[in-house]
C-alpha cells in the first residue's frame, strides 16, 4: 500500500481558488490516504507505484484529469490469516459458481429460443 498526495491539476480550473473546485480529493488538501493496486486508474496506479518515498511524478493523465504525484510513505500490505477471511472467500465462491451456472443457462436460453416476428 502507498500513502499518496495528488495534486489534480484541470485544465478549466487549472488557476482557479480551492474554493470553486468541486472535487472531494481537493476537500481532503489532495490526500488520498493509503492505496492499493487495483483503487486507481491504470495510468496513475502505475506512476504512483513506480515513485519512492519523497519523490513526485512528472504530470499523469488519466480519464479523471491531469494529475502529479507525491509519494508520502509506503507500507507493505499484510497478508490475512486464512481463519478471517475464510467466510467471505465462501460466500465469493458460491457467488462465482453461481454467476457461471446463470450465464451458462442465459446462454441455452438464447442458443435454443425461437423467435417470431409477426
Amino acid at each position: 500500500m502507498a500513502l499518496v498526495a495528488i495534486i489534480q491539476l484541470k485544465p478549466i480550473l487549472m488557476s482557479a481558488p480551492p474554493a470553486i473546485r468541486h472535487d472531494s480529493v481537493s476537500a481532503n488538501g489532495g490526500d488520498l490516504g493509503f492505496l492499493k493496486r487495483g483503487q486507481m486508474a491504470k495510468p496513475f496506479e502505475k506512476n504512483a507505484f513506480a515513485l519512492n518515498e519523497g519523490e513526485i511524478s512528472d504530470i499523469v493523465e488519466t480519464q479523471f484529469g491531469y494529475h502529479i504525484i507525491k509519494l508520502i510513505e509506503k507500507q507493505v500490505g499484510e497478508v490475512a490469516p486464512f481463519k478471517d477471511v475464510k467466510d467471505r472467500l465462501q460466500e465469493w465462491m458460491k457467488s462465482q459458481k453461481m454467476s457461471g451456472k446463470v450465464e451458462k443457462w442465459t446462454d441455452s436460453l438464447r442458443t435454443n429460443a425461437t423467435i417470431e416476428i409477426l
